[in-house]
């Protein structure tokens, strides 16, 4: 049964070729979602002022948004490495940073941008709970193996040399998630250390596909934290199409591939730093093999359309007082309480950060008055001891 909310979460950086996926992801679910349902864009940006660009698409789409750190650029994830960043860890800041906005019976689908809707909502496929799409990557016996490798990772041996005896179930890349499972105790810090943990293991065995090592570590999280999850075995929500020439009214089609569509020569990283909005788009839809790469450049025409009909100064707001009401108490909160959630640091922003130092006396009144609470409550536990002699 599908949930009365849900919210399809997407984590972006200000540039290209997030801005034109992004705008060709909206387009594909405008008009099609009903009502309690919306898209929430995260733009990791480290909370600085969005471009004209992307705040054009954000405007004229309507989607609810807001800024995040920028985990993939804030420091190097391989130490002896040199200078690398792991963009997929703004997918489990995406996570982090909406989080605030949601109660626990609010229900999300955490997207890729490189991927669209296809023939419509098929709202009977969306789970009510927490579930995982099956992944053949992640259910692989070694993790990061290739084709023809062994060498990998064993991720059920990851989780028992941790102290960890649940059975690991892979599933990943497009995944559903309460509001109450986000905002449990470490469940998120936990994702962001595997996916740091997984990328270190590959440099280690020297694999040549690290920049996977994001896609299972929300089932790890959800293994360690002993949180349910359902796995969606769906046609709608396959990763393993791209050489389909037909797939089902519904699906979320995943772009990932060199080449894209069956029988195309299309591909994504032709588009890397340049707007495909703006490119020969007919010339690609003549050349389209499929009827879902046709209407994937049908989407990208009508996106480019809708944007240059839009007016071009139009206030846009990072969401109502409500929202933001909601943002700065989930934070601050952290900042008075530093043990709220393990891993600070990776939580906080950098406004919050400096709310926790400027905030440092009132957390010692705050502990003094714990420490006196307590001792009163011991004498009086004593006095009371001492009359029942």
């Amino acid at each position: 049964m599908a949930p009365a909310r849900l919210q399809f979460v997407v984590g972006i950086e200000d540039k290209q070729p997030f801005i034109w996926q992004l705008a060709v992801l909206l387009e594909s679910l405008y008009d099609c979602l009903p009502q309690g349902w919306s898209a929430f864009v995260v733009v990791c940006n480290e909370h600085r002022e969005i471009s004209q660009q992307l705040r054009r698409v954000l405007d004229t789409y309507g989607s609810r948004w807001t800024t995040a750190p920028n985990y993939a650029l804030r420091r190097d994830i391989d130490l002896m490495g040199g200078e690398q960043s792991y963009a997929a860890l703004n997918k489990v800041g995406a996570l982090e940073a909406v989080a605030p906005f949601l109660s626990d019976d609010d229900r999300i689908c955490l997207l890729d941008t490189d991927l669209f809707l296809y023939g419509g909502l098929n709202l009977e496929i969306f789970p009510s709970g927490d579930a995982l799409c099956q992944n053949w990557l992640i259910e692989k016996p070694l993790f990061f193996s290739g084709e023809n490798r062994l060498e990998g990772v064993d991720l059920q041996t990851l989780l028992t040399a941790i102290g960890v005896e649940r059975e690991f179930r892979g599933g990943g890349v497009l995944m559903f998630f309460t509001g109450e499972t986000l905002r449990a105790r470490g469940f998120i810090s936990d994702c962001f250390r595997f996916a740091q943990t997984l990328y270190l293991l590959a440099r280690i065995k020297q694999v040549v596909n690290p920049w996977i090592s994001e896609m299972p570590v929300c089932a790890l999280a959800l293994t360690v934290r002993g949180i349910d999850y359902e796995l969606i075995d769906r046609p709608e929500f396959s990763v393993e199409n791209w050489e389909d020439r037909e797939i089902p009214p519904g699906s979320f089609y995943h772009y990932f591939s060199s080449h894209a569509f069956a029988g195309s020569s299309w591909g994504k990283y032709h588009f890397r730093n340049r707007d495909l909005l703006e490119a020969d788009l007919d010339r690609f839809l003549e050349r389209a093999q499929t009827d879902h790469e046709k209407a994937f450049f049908q989407l990208a025409q009508a996106a480019r359309d809708r944007l240059r009909a839009a007016p071009t100064e139009r206030p846009l707001s990072r969401g109502s007082l409500g929202d933001r009401a909601r943002y700065w108490h989930y934070h601050l909160r952290h900042a008075l309480d530093p043990e709220a959630i393990p891993g600070k640091d990776l939580r906080l922003p950098w406004s919050a950060g400096l709310m926790y130092r400027l905030l440092a006396p009132l957390r010692s009144l705050r502990g003094r008055v714990e420490m006196r609470r307590r001792l009163q409550a011991a004498a009086a536990r004593a006095a009371e001891a001492e009359r029942s002699s």
